[in-house]
């Protein structure tokens, strides 16, 4: 295995593990409480 191919993989690897946390991670909430702070965020 050389020096291209391992860069490759890894690469690869960082770019699931970006997709992965993006999509399966922490889903954060998105509705707006106003000016009150109800704790929602």
């Amino acid at each position: 295995m050389d020096t291209q191919q391992i860069l490759v993989y890894l690469a690869v690897a960082v770019a699931l593990v970006f997709l992965i946390r993006r999509f399966f991670g922490k889903n954060k909430s998105k509705k707006n409480c106003g000016d009150d702070d109800c704790g929602c965020h």
